[in-house]
């Protein structure tokens, strides 16, 4: 799809950082695509509960262990999905992978209220896994393709705010429904399903407006790419020929850590110590809750600040940077006895904000500029891969230290974590100093 000239020349602000061939509508519709695809990559995890509860009636001492089931379902067959979304993208285009994978995901959310038993929520795991690769590789892929390189760290900032957007719509509007439903009549289970079903309706909006909207980007023949293995192969090996790419991978696998950790054990955090000190689970909530806020926040500042600095020095030096500011974020909270004392938990989150966005930012950066974009879609799918890893990783060390030595021993961790990935981006940054020389 071409752009004319008068158009280019009139752009302004962030629309001026956008490549030649990509129009203001083009950009438009990735960003609204980005804040749907947010909303619905946590939806499913925060309606589950109720949907155990009420639809499924499934017990609630086997809800622990059925989730951790659906979590490793789950990443098993995004893992493998991503590379194939990632290769065809590069040799098919991006928009219409984007639409298939976001309709797998509709179909999935539609499905989960009639999964009926186990068996069915693990088969409708795998659309799930099928349609979350599709979506994220597709989307992460375009906000790399769209922008000029000297611009790539502000529009990416950006972004991030679309997608902190989608996490507050699913939190101030979409788990409201059930409630909403609940108090006009409706039975518990048909408010779920409802929602469900709402969620479903915006993933189908969002694949009818990327289709429309998206840039149709031209491709190059199927005969000059290389078949489906081999270029699978020399995206990974890429990591062994480029120092950052090797450094990207491996902060993927860190700040996707960092995000699972503020996900799942922090709140668990203030639940173990607020009920040891004779708390109610409801106070207990909406403290952690009050905090959490205070983390997203926090992060719609890092986002652009760190894309803007991203633009103003080696990518590799933001990357260090931002990741000795997560392994100090994450050891101070680590240090932390009482997460109830305000005046130690507002600046500690205020830091893990900074951090745990400013990290998914600078090594998002880093891995596009250095992606050829004939090859850009299979790179970015094993990034995301090392991401989910890292998730994976992460949250089952962290859960172990959290049972086995101290709530607090998981935060400890991932400062370790952030200070390896930050001493390998200083040993990049001397590397490439020497290279330059």
């Amino acid at each position: 799809m071409s752009v004319n000239s008068t158009e280019v020349a009139r752009r302004r602000g962030i629309f001026a950082w956008l490549n030649q061939n990509i129009s203001t509508g083009n950009a438009v519709t990735l960003l609204f695509c980005a804040w749907i695809a947010m909303t619905l990559m946590s939806f499913i995890a925060f309606l589950r509960p109720m949907l155990f509860e009420e639809v499924l009636l499934i017990p609630r001492e086997q809800h622990g262990r059925i989730t951790g089931m659906l979590l490793v379902v789950n990443d098993g067959i995004a893992f493998a999905a991503m590379l194939l979304f990632g290769k065809w993208s590069d040799t098919y285009g991006r928009r219409r992978l984007f639409s298939i994978g976001i309709l797998i995901l509709a179909l999935a959310i539609t499905l989960n209220p009639f999964a009926g038993d186990l068996t069915g929520l693990i088969l409708v795991q795998f659309v799930i896994g099928v349609g979350f690769a599709g979506t994220s590789v597709m989307i992460s892929s375009m906000l790399q393709d769209y922008p000029q390189e000297q611009y790539r760290g502000k529009f990416l900032g950006i972004a991030s705010i679309a997608a902190g957007l989608g996490m507050l719509f699913l939190a101030l509007v979409i788990t409201r429904i059930p409630e909403m439903l609940t108090t006009r009549g409706y039975s518990p289970a048909a408010a779920i399903s409802i929602t469900f079903w709402v969620g479903a309706g915006l993933a189908t909006l969002a694949a009818v407006v990327g289709y429309i909207g998206l840039n149709r980007e031209v491709v190059a023949p199927t005969e000059q790419k290389p078949p489906l293995l081999k270029g699978l192969r020399e995206a990974l090996l890429a990591a062994k020929l480029n120092k950052k790419i090797r450094l990207g991978y491996a902060a993927g696998f860190a700040s996707r850590g960092d995000l699972a950790m503020i996900g799942t054990l922090f709140p668990l955090w203030f639940m173990h110590v607020g009920k040891k000190a004779g708390m109610e689970s409801a106070e207990v909530l909406a403290t952690s809750g009050m905090m959490f806020g205070v983390i997203t926040l926090a992060g719609f500042v890092a986002g652009p600040a760190i894309g803007f600095l991203s633009d103003k020095i080696r990518r590799e030096v933001t990357v260090t940077i931002v990741f000795g500011l997560a392994a100090l974020a994450y050891t101070l909270t680590g240090l932390v006895e009482d997460p109830f004392n305000m005046k130690v938990m507002l600046p500690v989150c205020l830091l893990l904000g900074l951090a745990e966005v400013g990290a998914i930012v600078a090594c998002g950066t880093l891995v596009g500029q250095e992606a050829p974009k004939e090859t850009r879609g299979t790179i970015i799918a094993w990034y995301q891969v090392f991401g989910g890893i890292g998730i994976a990783v992460c949250v089952l060390a962290g859960g172990y230290l959290f049972d086995r030595v101290a709530p607090t021993a998981p935060f400890l961790m991932m400062g370790v974590v952030n200070l390896i990935v930050m001493f390998l981006g200083w040993s990049t940054c001397r590397q490439v100093a020497a290279t330059d020389v």
